[in-house]
């Protein structure tokens, strides 16, 4: 995707627009009532529709086939080239897996690579030139209507459920407290406070975590260094405390109870912790 950035001269020179390309490839080529369908829409400024969900994991491969639909897309800006008002920018959309990108035109030049955003826009599959001469677009491109900027967990796992908490553990001078636990249809997510007032330092590492739902034993999720969440520190001294969260897969509606069992100390030889053990009630 960075080689598409320097094939494009950027804003005054190049406009992406929406239409279908002149050449058809065997793997791309649609039948004659799809780009009149386009056409007319194009004309009345409308598009051919919008996008289901079922359609987004199609897109990909299968771009030009949604050639002027309209589509939503929500994630974390990877490469941006500014201009006067606008911006061409990457978008990742899948933190799971970095190839996942699109090409979008904003009408805004406020945003910053890292930034996450929610666009709406159309899908296109040609960009005008610096000769005024359209060209076909490679990758999944997106012109822009509108620009939202957001954070991590409003682009990839927006809370469905927030319940509040307050849970207490005390192991030899080990505390931890849960705060709070968000429900996202993508993952489960537990907000606590580990405080060291033993008199060692302590390793608060939390990898070995685990939610036990519906008699399913479930660990902490991966792609953990992907997500701009709060993190624990990794060592504790006596009279320090810490603030993160721990990411678990999503629960089925159906779930009523949580059990959640939290290991810091793991790795400390000094003293030997218990698990701390919670459960959370999901009525």
């Amino acid at each position: 995707m960075k080689k598409l950035f320097g094939a494009l001269i950027f804003v005054t020179t190049i406009l992406l627009v929406t239409g279908c390309s002149n050449g058809k490839t065997e793997e791309n080529k649609r039948d004659d009532s799809e780009v009149k369908q386009e056409a007319k829409a194009e004309e009345s400024g409308k598009t051919r529709g919008t996008l289901k969900e079922e359609d987004y994991k199609k897109l990909p491969e299968n771009f030009k086939k949604y050639a002027n639909y309209t589509a939503e897309l929500s994630g974390k800006i990877t490469d941006i080239n500014v201009g006067k008002g606008q911006a061409l920018i990457m978008l990742n959309y899948d933190y799971t897996d970095p190839s996942s990108e699109a090409m979008v035109e904003v009408k805004t030049d406020k945003l910053k690579e890292g930034d996450y955003v929610q666009i709406k826009g159309t899908i296109v599959d040609e960009y005008t030139d610096e000769d005024g001469e359209k060209q076909s677009v490679d990758e999944l491109a997106i012109k822009a209507s509108s620009t939202k900027k957001v954070d991590f967990k409003e682009a990839f796992a927006p809370t469905k459920r927030e319940i509040k908490l307050d849970q207490k553990e005390d192991h030899k001078g080990l505390k931890v407290s849960l705060q709070k636990l968000e429900i996202a249809d993508e993952q489960t997510r537990l907000y606590l406070t580990v405080n060291n007032e033993s008199k060692v330092e302590v390793d608060s590492k939390l990898d070995f975590s685990k939610m036990t739902v519906g008699g399913k034993e479930l660990e902490l999720s991966k792609h953990r260094d992907h997500m701009e969440l709060p993190e624990f520190q990794a060592e504790l001294k006596p009279g320090e405390k810490s603030e993160g969260v721990l990411v678990f897969p999503a629960i089925e509606q159906s779930v009523t109870t949580a059990k959640f069992e939290v290991n810091p100390g793991r790795y400390n030889f000094d003293i030997q912790f218990d698990p701390f053990e919670f459960t959370v009630n999901l009525k």
